[in-house]
Formats: structure tokens, sequence, C-alpha cells
């Protein structure tokens, strides 16, 4: 469990810190204008491809490692990235005739069919990456996922440097395609990689193998869908509510400060994949992540309140202004702890559909309380909004974890 937590960590770091020089270069490159817009185009290609994953990730997390005993991964991996692509296609179009309706921050999406197909084709890219990376860990090849996402962070970094050059007017374009030159670049590098060190990952699709998960992939996706597109669509609704010199802000903050919670996501991924049938060892694993969590995210969160100024000042005077959200923001990486185990442990106990509805209120919560506090009071109201929340989904969620790791005030 730790090894592949750390390697999802690892990558993470990997990620965050190349795409902490990311945003600081794009912000150096372009005008705060245009990574607001470009900004709110990323979360919106992130949040399409989430919907198209189907519950696909998760459920290869749990399902390859005995498909590999029975010589079917490689088929079901195959099917499975497949079905995602095509889901993404569809959903990318739709959506993409839509934005543009819903908020001008995504008027360039409709201006010719270039850039349509630009964002259709990055939507599809980036869910059938989202997919590969949890179906390795499943395969416990998590280092794949590693180099994927550690090639994709460097060409990503370069190719805004490069764009940006010759974009200057199109920050949305610049930033989005960028991101999408470093997805494709990324899966073209690992793909040498993927056929060493034993069986293949990829063969002929398994319909028929995949057809018959159809039931439990879709308790995931929705589970999938109550965790993330809250998250997802934050970014997105920061753009309907804030200026995009400030939405930039927002966002930049909310990128640091979400590092921090990827530790215990990260802890309480590889959990369903390393569970136990023993009451005893998941308790002790439970425990030994949340222990973890704590222990990187307490000291983590007092770093980047007494450092979130001079961590803005670097991407310039219009974000260093903004360092009192970060400072906010940075507190729920702990409330984050909690949820991300009440996750982990309605998947391993397999109460997904408990969980879904459970996660789901959370999360509207979460975007109801981010989009009043950013009408009443702009970018801090926006971060006290979000902090508010995440306490009391903690709150609510508190009972369950505590009896998962069999620490007292669990609730029976």
């Amino acid at each position: 469990m730790i090894a592949n937590a750390v390697s999802l960590v690892a990558t993470s770091a990997v990620t965050s810190g190349l795409g902490f020089g990311f945003w600081w270069l794009a912000a150096r490159v372009l005008p705060a204008e245009g990574v607001g817009l470009g900004s709110a185009a990323v979360s919106a290609m992130m949040l399409v491809a989430t919907l198209s994953m189907l519950g696909l990730g998760t459920l290869l997390i749990s399902e390859l490692p005995g498909a590999r005993e029975r010589a079917d991964a490689a088929g079901l991996m195959s099917a499975a990235l497949l079905s995602a692509a095509v889901a993404a296609a569809l959903l990318a179009v739709a959506c993409g005739l839509a934005l543009p309706h819903a908020a001008p921050s995504f008027a360039w999406i409709a201006r010719d069919p270039a850039s349509l197909a630009l964002f259709v084709l990055g939507v599809v890219v980036s869910a059938v990456t989202l997919v590969f990376d949890q179906a390795v860990i499943g395969l416990l090849r998590g280092e794949l996922q590693w180099w994927r996402n550690a090639v994709s962070a460097v060409v990503k970094l370069l190719a805004v440097l490069v764009v940006g050059q010759f974009a200057t007017h199109a920050g949305a374009q610049a930033i989005y395609g960028a991101w999408f030159i470093g997805n494709v670049a990324s899966v073209l590098a690992v793909l040498p990689l993927a056929r060493q060190g034993g069986a293949p990952l990829l063969g002929r699709p398994n319909w028929s193998f995949l057809a018959r998960l159809g039931g439990p992939a879709l308790r995931h996706h929705a589970l999938n869908l109550a965790m993330q597109a809250p998250a997802l669509a934050l970014p997105v609704l920061a753009a309907s509510q804030l200026i995009p010199g400030a939405n930039a802000a927002f966002y930049v903050s909310w990128m640091i400060a979400s590092f921090l919670g990827m530790v215990p996501y990260a802890l309480a991924t590889v959990l369903p994949a390393a569970s136990s049938q023993e009451t005893a060892v998941l308790r002790a694993r439970v425990r030994a992540s949340l222990r973890w969590s704590l222990l990187v995210c307490a000291p983590g969160a007092a770093g980047l309140i007494l450092t979130a100024r001079p961590l803005l000042a670097l991407f310039g005077p219009a974000y260093e202004q903004h360092a009192l959200s970060l400072q906010v923001l940075a507190l729920t990486a702990l409330p984050v702890i909690v949820k991300a185990h009440y996750i982990a442990l309605g998947r391993v106990r397999g109460h997904l559909a408990g969980a879904a509805v459970m996660v789901a209120l959370g999360g509207g919560v979460e975007l109801a309380a981010a989009a009043l506090g950013g009408r009443a009071w702009g970018v801090v109201g926006l971060s006290v909004g979000l902090l508010i929340a995440y306490g009391l989904e903690a709150l609510c969620l508190l009972p369950t974890v505590l009896r998962g790791a069999g620490w007292p005030g669990g609730r029976p």
C-alpha cells in the first residue's frame, strides 16, 4: 500500500512542482486575463474528461489484479480505454457547443471548427490518460503513471513558453494547447515503457468482460463524480463569479493549496487495492494512512500560511494581493483528510451508493458556499465559503472514519 501511495504522492509532487512552474511561466508570458481564461478552459477540459471516465479508472484498480491472474487484463484495459475515448468525444462535442452560451470565458471554443476540434481532442486525451493512470495502479505498475505525468508536466512547461511567444493575444488557446501537447507527448513517451516489465498492458479489447462489469462501473462512476465534480467545477464557477484577473489569482492559490490534499487522496486511493478481509489489518492500514496524512498536511498548511505572500509574489503583484485567499485555502487540507478516507472506506466495504450520496451532498454544499462567498466578498469570500463547507462536511463524516480506524468515537 505504502509503495503505490508513494508513487502517487511522488507523481503529485512532480506534477505540482512543475505545475507551479507552468502557471508562473504562464503568468509571465501571458496577461492575467489570459491566464484566467486559460485556467477556466483547462478546468472545463478536466471536468468533461472526468465525466467521461464512466467509473472505469477506479473499477480497474479493483478488477485488474484478478484479471491479470486470468490473463484477461490487457483485453479489459484496452476496452476500458476505448470506451472512455468514445464517451469523451461525444460529451466534449456537446459541451463544446454549450459552454460558450453558459459563460463568456468559453467563447473561444465556438470561434471556429479548429478551436472546437482542439477542445474535443484535449478532452479525449485527458480522459484516456486519467483511466490509464488509475489502471496501472491496479496492475501495481505505479512507475508508469509517474513517468507519464512527469513527461506531461515538463512538455507543458516548454509548450506554454513556446506557444506563449506566438499567441499572447489568445491566452486560453495557448494554455489549453500547451496542456494538450503535454498529454499527447506523455502518452507517446510511456508506450515503450508499458511494453517492458512482463505481460503487455494492451491487447484485443474484451468487450464481453467489460460489459459484465457495467453495474460496478456505474457505481464507481457515481462515487467518482460525487468526489471529483465539485473540485473540477469550482474553477468554472470561479470564472463566472470573478473577473479574469481575480480568477487567475484564485486558481493559482487553489492549485497550490490543493497539493496538500493530494497526499490523503493518494493514500486513500491505494486502500481498496490493498484491502484485507481481516478487520484488524484493515483498521491498522486506515490508522497508518490517517497518521501519514496528518503528518504531511498539518505542517504543510502551516507552511503555506507563513509563505503565502512570497509564493504568490513570484507570479506578480496582481497575485500577491490575494495572499489571504491562499492562507484560507491552506486550511482546507485538514478536513480533506476525513473526506478522502470516508470515500476509501466506502469502496473497501462496497458501500458505493451510500458514500456517493453523502459525498454529493457535501459537494453541493461546497459549491453553494463558494458561490455565496464569492458573490458577497470576492476571492477571499469564495475561499472562506469553501473552508466552512469542508469543515461541516468533515464533522458529518468523521464518526464513520473513526470507526473504520477502530478509534473511539466511531459511529456504531
